[in-house]
């Protein structure tokens, strides 16, 4: 493997700040898929055993991007306090659950499941870029779809929303046939 790959890799990956697919990867590295498997694979080994480096390599969802070793993470809620806005309260989590659970989600359909109003809430995520608009429904009125964003996936250390147990009464789904009498 040519170090000069893995070097590309790290910087691509670096500099993107948000994280790059496979594909623009073999893209700017002008590999093939094989190749772009073993280099990533030897970059996540080499940041793994390097005790002097604070970066590990992650996957969430189809993007491949840096981040800060878990055991790391710790050391910096100070620094993350003192620039954050506010924490997030147990409301705020509950619509980001509700939204994890059953993406691409209405505001609609997240109060259904909640049962009250989330407007606010949901302004409040979006803003913070923990929410993001995914498309509309295709019903009268087009209302807005909703999902997490990798920057919330990132922070809760998930890879992807498979990854979760089903939890029933979040589940939009449940909450209609619960109304409609069918469960």
């Amino acid at each position: 493997m040519e170090t000069n790959y893995l070097s590309k890799t790290e910087a691509l990956l670096f500099a993107s700040g948000d994280g790059l697919t496979a594909e623009e990867l073999q893209s700017y590295l002008a590999v093939e898929e094989r190749e772009l498997e073993v280099i990533l694979q030897s970059l996540q080994s080499k940041l793994a055993e390097d005790q002097d480096t604070a970066l590990m390599l992650c996957q969430v969802g189809e993007q491949y991007l840096l981040t800060i070793k878990p055991e790391l993470r710790q050391d910096l809620v100070e620094l993350s306090n003192s620039t954050q806005s506010a924490k997030l309260s147990p409301a705020s989590y509950e619509v980001l659950a509700t939204v994890l659970y059953n993406q691409p989600v209405t505001r609609a359909q997240v109060e259904l499941v909640r049962g009250v109003n989330s407007d606010g809430i949901m302004t409040r995520l979006l803003e913070r870029g923990l929410l993001e608009e995914c498309g509309v429904l295709e019903q009268p009125g087009r209302p807005a779809l909703f999902r997490v964003t990798d920057k919330f996936m990132l922070e809760m250390g998930l890879s992807s929303a498979k990854d979760l147990v089903p939890l029933e009464l979040l589940m939009y789904e449940n909450i209609r046939a619960l109304e409609e009498g069918e469960a």
